[in-house]
C-alpha cells in the first residue's frame, strides 16, 4: 500500500533522515577520538590563531558576496540598493547552511524579485556558482597532484589548462548554444536560451566582470584553506599548505552532495582521511569542524546585523 505524501511532508523526512545521519556519522568519528587527546586539546589551544581563523572565515564569506554582488551590477546599476543586496545574501547564507546542496544560496532571487525579476535574478546566482565549482574543481585536481607526492606533472597540468580553456570557449560559443537549445522543447528549452542569452550578455559586456569573479573565487579558496590552516594551529597541528588547500578543495565540492546537514560527518571524514597521514588527530578534526561552522554562523549574523543599521542606496551610488 502506497503512502500519499505531501511536499512539505516529504522535505520534512529528507531533512530527518539527514540529521539522523549527520548525528550518526558525527558520533562515530567522535568514537575515534579518547579522552587524552580531548584533554591535550582543550589545554593547548591558541585563542590567536582561532581568532585568525575566525576573520579569514568572515572574509571569505564577504568575498562570496562581492562576486554575486558583481554579476547584480553589471547588467542593473541603481535598481537594487547594496544594504538590500547584502542583507538578503548573509539571509540567504544562513539558510544555505541547513538547505541541501547549498539550495539556500537561490533564496536571494526571491528576496530581491520586487528589484530585479526572479529569472534573472537566478541566472546570475547559477552563474556565480557555476564559476566557483569549476575553479574549486580545478583547484581539487591540482591539489590532488601535489598531494601525491607525485611531483609537479606539468603535461597533465597542461592538459587540465587546455581542457578548461575549451570548456570556456564552447561556453560562449553560438554555434554550441544553437546545437544545445535545438536538443530541447518547450519551457526547458525557454530556460536554457535565457541562461545561454546572460552567458553571451556577460561575454559581449562584461567579460571582466567573469574574470573578475573567477579571480576572487581563487582568493576565496586561499582564505578558507589559510582559515583551517590557522584553525589547525589553534590546536598545535602543523600541517602544509598543499594537503589543507586539497582537502578544503573536495570539502567543499562534497557539501554539494546533500547526504548530510551542513555536511556535517562527511567534511570531517573527508579531514580525517587527507590530513591523518600528516599527524593531524580525529579530536583536532572535530574541534575544527565544530568551530569553522560556528565561526560561519556568527560571521553571517555579524556581517547581516552590519547591513541592516545601513541606509538603501543604489549600486550607482558612491
Amino acid at each position: 500500500m502506497m503512502i500519499n505524501l505531501s511536499r512539505v511532508q516529504r522535505n520534512r523526512l529528507i531533512f530527518i533522515g539527514r540529521l539522523m545521519a549527520s548525528v550518526g556519522l558525527m558520533a562515530y568519528i567522535v568514537s575515534l577520538s579518547s579522552i587524552d587527546e580531548w584533554k591535550y586539546l582543550i589545554n593547548n589551544i591558541s585563542s590567536s590563531w582561532v581568532f585568525l581563523g575566525f576573520l579569514l572565515t568572515t572574509g571569505s564569506l564577504c568575498l562570496g558576496g562581492i562576486n554575486l554582488y558583481l554579476f547584480y551590477w553589471a547588467p542593473r546599476r541603481g535598481q537594487v540598493g547594496k544594504a538590500q543586496f547584502f542583507k538578503a545574501f548573509f539571509v540567504s547564507q544562513s539558510l544555505s547552511l541547513w538547505l541541501p546542496g547549498k539550495l539556500g544560496d537561490l533564496t536571494i532571487s526571491h528576496m530581491l524579485q520586487r528589484s530585479i525579476p526572479l529569472s534573472d535574478s537566478l541566472l546570475y546566482v547559477i552563474m556565480d556558482k557555476l564559476i566557483s565549482f569549476f575553479a574549486t574543481l580545478f583547484c581539487a585536481v591540482i591539489g590532488f597532484i601535489l598531494y601525491g607526492n607525485y611531483g609537479t606533472d606539468w603535461f597533465l597540468l597542461f592538459v587540465i589548462f587546455v581542457v578548461l580553456c575549451f570548456s570556456v570557449f564552447i561556453s560562449f560559443n553560438t554555434r554550441v548554444h544553437e546545437f544545445i537549445v535545438d536538443r530541447f522543447r518547450g519551457r526547458l528549452k525557454e530556460k536554457i536560451e535565457q541562461v545561454l542569452k546572460t552567458l553571451m550578455y556577460f561575454k559581449h559586456h562584461n567579460r571582466r566582470i567573469v574574470l573578475v569573479n573567477l579571480i576572487i573565487s581563487f582568493v576565496r579558496l586561499a582564505a578558507a584553506t589559510y582559515a583551517l590552516l590557522f584553525l589547525l594551529r589553534g590546536v598545535q597541528s602543523d600541517v602544509p599548505f598543499t594537503p589543507v588547500f586539497f582537502t578544503t578543495s573536495v570539502a567543499f565540492l562534497s557539501s554539494l552532495i546533500p547526504l548530510t546537514v551542513q555536511g556535517i560527518g562527511v567534511s570531517e571524514g573527508i579531514c580525517i582521511f587527507f590530513l591523518g597521514p600528516f599527524g593531524v588527530g580525529t579530536a583536532e578534526i572535530i574541534f575544527c569542524g565544530v568551530a569553522g561552522r560556528l565561526i560561519n554562523i556568527v560571521g553571517i549574523f555579524l556581517m547581516h546585523s552590519f547591513f541592516e543599521g545601513k541606509k538603501i542606496e543604489s549600486f550607482s551610488a558612491g
